[in-house]
């Protein structure tokens, strides 16, 4: 059974894992199912938001690893 039957999700998914690898998309994925309910982080549900909204994406982790180091803690991506 497919998960993404539109062929735009599956060209997504394909073309982050060519971009940046199988572990760091696996990562990316990880990332947002850890940021999903926090304040105004990008509500990224399909595999082409994540290709389109990569950068807000990164920016959001790297506001929120800024505010975690200052703490103590941390965010892996």
């Amino acid at each position: 059974q497919e998960l993404f039957k539109n062929k735009t999700e599956r060209k997504s998914t394909s073309n982050l894992i060519r971009r940046f690898g199988l572990e760091k998309t696996l990562n990316m994925v990880r990332a947002l199912i850890g940021i999903i309910n926090l304040p105004y982080a990008p509500r990224i549900t399909t595999p082409y938001e994540l290709e389109r909204g990569l950068g807000r994406l990164i920016a959001f982790v790297q506001q929120e690893k800024s505010k975690k180091v200052a703490k103590g803690k941390d965010i892996i991506f």
